[in-house]
């Protein structure tokens, strides 16, 4: 569970651009609140919230990062707690783990992005590995709300041998507002509970 929330982080906090529209936009005081449901197995269902804010800027080995402080809520499969690190450049998204700050940084996600684009997941472990798509440009409904013009974003992941799939769509200004993830034996559907942009 813990790289699939990692990929949610990386994904949250990516500028990814379609047609000049600013997909999760980055900047100091920018909050993402979620909540949805997760369910393993046979199991009961539970209930999970997550917070991602963007707490300022940090200079990490010459390059300048937007801190990312995500917090969750729920089950204890997930960590109370991660920090990443993340710069976004002509060419993409570059992310840095928390823990991980003396590695290399890793390309999150490459830009620009657009309907049939495909790249590997990069990652620091030789048991992970995953292979992205943007399928489509769809309308989504959320509560009562309708948000255009999202990108529908399906990653394809292995751990350690077990196999997930992720399914994103992600709004322009805002960010991802809906998350759809099987893993194992673990389903988690994420919604995008309220967005407060920062301050350039």
């Amino acid at each position: 569970l813990r790289i699939t929330i990692c990929f949610l982080i990386a994904l949250l906090a990516s500028c990814m651009e379609q047609n000049e529209l600013d997909y999760y936009p980055m900047s100091i005081g920018s909050k993402w609140e979620y909540i949805g449901k997760m369910k393993r197995g046979p199991g009961k269902i539970i209930s999970v919230k997550s917070t991602g804010l963007i707490e300022g800027r940090e200079t990490i080995n010459g390059n300048e990062y937007y801190k990312l402080v995500t917090v969750y809520e729920g089950d204890p499969g997930f960590p109370p707690k991660t920090v990443s690190y993340l710069r976004k450049t002509r060419d993409g998204i570059y992310l840095l783990a928390g823990e991980q700050k003396d590695k290399p940084e890793l390309l999150s996600s490459p830009l620009p992005l657009k309907v049939g684009k495909t790249w590997k997941l990069a990652t620091h472990s030789p048991t992970v590995k995953g292979d992205y798509r943007v399928e489509g440009i769809e309308t989504v409904s959320l509560n009562d709300e309708q948000y255009e013009d999202c990108l529908k974003i399906y990653l394809q992941q292995e751990t350690n041998g077990v196999k997930g799939e992720r399914v994103d769509y992600v709004a322009p200004n805002i960010g991802v507002i809906k998350q759809l993830v099987t893993f194992g034996d673990v389903a988690i559907e994420v919604y995008l509970e309220k967005f407060t942009p920062g301050i350039n």
